[in-house]
């Protein structure tokens, strides 16, 4: 009697189910980071919106639906939460994390405080990027943990904070690796390429 006991206060302390691959690859519910929301089971994927923007659902396992949210590094830590088919609200906690700073001294002041022509391009050039970034494939992608593209040193990495001649920007949003002019660059996963360009701040 006493080791049903024991055994049935065990099955109790388990969590509903055990946490699989991809979540504990990804999730890390941080400003900037990702946090893997589970959506429990059924027939077909959830849908599912953070700040109004569609979110990857795919199947964990080939048991549960994940959400696959990408936090903003704007976010503050502290609770937010997700939509499930325009009626459910599921929340999920955002942590705390510090990103290191950059100060940066730079002879150029049209990168630093442009001209009206110069914003004027950065103005459309960013038009374009945010029509680009609002596209959406509900699609599961090749690889959800992404190859890099140049076996190269990471020489700035995703997040840093920038400060200009002594004024803050934005933080930087990408993650660049360092590689000598010809080297082949390969994609992080299968895809299509929707935008090129050669633009004011982010070059080629």
């Amino acid at each position: 009697m006493r080791l049903f006991t024991l055994l049935t206060l065990f099955c109790l302390a388990l969590p509903v189910h055990a946490e699989g691959f991809i979540s504990r690859l990804l999730n890390k519910p941080v400003p900037g980071g990702v946090a893997v929301v589970d959506l429990g089971t059924g027939e077909t994927a959830p849908n599912v919106r953070y700040q109004s923007k569609p979110v990857l659902v795919i199947k964990e396992d080939q048991q549960r639906w994940i959400a696959i949210v990408g936090i903003p590094l704007s976010v503050k830590p502290g609770t937010q939460q997700i939509s499930v088919n325009g009626s459910k609200a599921l929340s999920f906690q955002v942590g705390s994390k510090h990103y290191v700073e950059q100060r940066i001294t730079i002879k150029n002041q049209q990168q630093v405080n442009p001209n009206a022509t110069n914003l004027k391009r950065i103005q459309r050039e960013l038009a374009e990027q945010t029509h680009a970034y609002q596209q959406f494939s509900p699609r599961q992608p090749s690889n959800l943990l992404l190859d890099k593209p140049v076996n190269g040193p990471l020489s700035s990495p995703f997040g840093l904070r920038r400060f200009f001649n002594g004024e803050e920007r934005n933080p930087h949003s990408g993650l660049d690796f360092a590689a000598s002019r010809g080297t082949s660059i390969k994609a992080p996963a299968a895809g299509k390429v929707i935008l090129v360009g050669d633009y004011f701040f982010n070059g080629k």
